[in-house]
């Protein structure tokens, strides 16, 4: 159970060591290239690269939210209660 422990614990320092920083930067990062195309200051294949490694980014983020929540789940399980919801 310990280790189940610092499992959750681990996984839940880097959630939040990057979940609020990424969803500020990435989504006022999204918002200029979106703007910077439609000024025409960026190439389609710019643009298509650039939202791309936005959607890779996103997604590297909800595998570590369902890391978060698999951890959860699983400290729950050894222990016998839903500790967490």
């Amino acid at each position: 159970m310990a280790t189940a422990l610092q499992k959750v614990q681990e996984v839940e320092r880097r959630v939040q060591s990057v979940e609020q920083p990424f969803t500020d930067q990435f989504d006022q990062l999204n918002r200029g290239v979106v703007t910077s195309f439609q000024k025409g200051n960026i190439t389609l294949l710019e643009f298509v690269d650039l939202i791309e490694a936005y959607n890779d980014s996103i997604s590297q983020l909800n595998r570590l939210k369902a890391d978060r929540v698999s951890a959860y789940e699983e400290l729950n399980y050894l222990v016998g209660e839903d500790l967490f919801r």
